[in-house]
């Protein structure tokens, strides 16, 4: 069999089942058009390494994690899986809502492997601490199998059959040397050779379908391949999707070779897509189409306010990107005359903060707000532009100065545990703790989504404002980032607020939703819909 190497990227999974133990059924999907090229699918895999064309397309869609591949059945075909925290969703076949299996492994903080240990022709997973590795026969979870050695603590590791035995074991890099071992265990390496450069993307597969995994480094969208484990030229170079792809290898049609495929953001906007999303002519050389103009969705529509793939892009601005927008936002900000600072120029010693739906928040001194909306974006997958939208819409933040800034609006900078008409949880008190906890909370809507009101697919009564009198109206959430908002702030503009923009509407009108929307086109151009 084939063993394939973890393949870390950022995905969206909003028609994945997430599950905080081993799954049973998953849960229905709702009915939604399948994905094609031109809707931009998260994945293309091809079954072939001819240049161009992908033979599968399909669409994954939801809160960021961690893709896996792999053989979850036994089956001979690979498929894909995600990771959120310490949790693995594993889909049973390359299509747009696949049935899934779901399991809890390890720690957030662990890095997961992916690999047959014991032969059996499936694999599972395992997860690495320092150069300690527990893992794992069964996809059930629970405690590991066998916990070994090898390495340090700052290699590189990959995973392959390396001498066709069947059996996954381990693969070191160190510059651009390889270090491989036939079992697992400590020890000194069995195969030792060079292979590229140190900075190369590694990919591992069985590319001439002999049995026996081998290398393949990526350079901008060329991949050079070789079919033994030795020095030398690439014995293969195949071009394939985009330099800015993130590329994956496995053997998606069952027939014991590994072949190419990448990943292109998400696409689900609905809380799943229905069918094969089967694509033979989908090209990822190609571009794909800009969704609704450069502005997308011109109008407010309640029920779409924003994608989850602008929602859970977590790359979507780097610290100093971060850190140059809140310049370019306010940047003749004065102090309050108390000195409460300006939120380009706050620093404040932050608390070690840890979520069970993020990766933890490592505190230190004199971090600035820039610093802290990045960490907790990243930790979270959580688009650090909505985290700033949601400083600006809750208490103005961004562009506050003066006699605007106060200490309170900082304790309470993202409204987060601050319900209507009753005092904030001090708990959550600061700038630190309000954007890390606020963050872990709308990806938590959609991991435990029975757990809270509005759920992505279903229909409500949406009020307009907390006076019942106001009244409200039915709204259909169309996926999981909408919902999110929803949760956070429950209630949706009337058409007073929705007739001035940029003011005041009525004694019924509320705003919080409407000005995450107003906010969020005005300062990056489109909330993806």
């Amino acid at each position: 069999m084939r063993r394939l190497p973890l393949v870390v990227l950022t995905v969206l999974a909003t028609c994945l089942v997430t599950l905080l133990a081993p799954a049973g059924a998953p849960a229905p999907a709702s009915a939604a058009e399948a994905c094609t090229a031109g809707d931009r699918c998260s994945f293309y895999l091809a079954n072939s390494w001819r240049p161009g064309s992908a033979d599968i397309a399909f669409a994954v869609g939801g809160s960021p994690a961690t893709a896996l591949v792999g053989d979850w059945d036994g089956n001979g075909s690979d498929t894909v899986g995600l990771r959120r925290a310490s949790v693995l969703t594993l889909l049973s076949a390359s299509r747009t809502c696949a049935p899934t299996t779901g399991l809890a492994y390890g720690r957030p903080t662990d890095t997961v492997l992916v690999g047959d240990w014991d032969g059996n022709g499936t694999d599972t997973p395992a997860v690495r601490r320092g150069n300690v590795y527990h893992l794992s026969n069964s996809l059930t979870g629970g405690a590991a199998d066998a916990i070994v050695g090898y390495g340090r603590a700052g290699d590189e590791v990959f995973v392959g059959d390396w001498d066709g035995n069947g059996t996954d074991t381990l693969a070191l890099r160190r510059g651009n040397v390889f270090y491989l071992k036939n079992s697992l265990g400590s020890g000194a390496a069995d195969v030792v050779f060079g292979y590229g450069r140190a900075a190369d993307e590694i990919l591992v597969g069985d590319w001439d379908g002999n049995g026996t995994d081998t290398l393949a480094v990526r350079r901008g969208s060329q991949w050079h391949m070789r079919n033994d484990l030795r020095s030398g030229p690439a014995q293969q170079v195949v071009a394939y999707g985009r330099p800015t792809d993130t590329a994956l290898a496995g053997d998606w049609d069952g027939n014991g070779t590994d072949t190419p495929g990448v990943y292109r953001g998400a696409r689900a906007e609905t809380t799943c897509q229905t069918g094969a999303a089967t694509n033979p002519g989908a090209t990822p050389s190609a571009a794909p189409p800009p969704a609704g103009g450069q502005g997308g969705s011109a109008s407010f529509t309640a029920g779409t306010i924003i994608s989850d793939a602008e929602f859970f892009n977590a790359g979507a601005m780097s610290m100093e990107q971060v850190r140059a927008f809140l310049v370019e936002k306010n940047p003749r900000c004065t102090p309050a005359a108390d000195g409460t600072a300006c939120l380009k120029d706050y620093r404040m010693t932050t608390p070690t903060l840890t979520s069970s739906f993020c990766a933890p928040y490592q505190g230190a001194a004199g971090e600035d707000a820039a610093t802290i909306i990045s960490k907790a974006a990243t930790a979270c997958g959580v688009n650090p532009r909505v985290l700033l939208v949601i400083l600006q819409k809750e208490q103005g933040l961004v562009t506050a100065s003066g006699s605007s800034l106060t200490a309170a609006r900082y304790s309470k900078a993202m409204g987060f545990r601050c319900p209507d008409g009753s005092p904030c949880d001090p708990t959550y008190a600061g700038l630190a703790s309000q954007v890390y906890y606020a963050a872990s909370r709308l990806v938590q809507y959609g991991a435990q989504p029975t757990s809270f009101r509005f759920r992505a697919g279903g229909t409500y009564e949406i009020a307009y404002h907390p006076t019942a009198s106001c009244g409200s109206s039915s709204v259909t959430i169309t996926n999981r980032a909408t919902a999110a908002l929803y949760n956070y702030t429950p209630y949706q503009p009337n058409a007073a607020a929705l007739a001035n923009m940029q003011g005041s509407g009525d004694s019924c009108s509320s705003y919080g939703n409407r000005n995450f929307w107003r906010y969020y086109r005005l300062w990056f151009g489109s909330t993806g819909v």
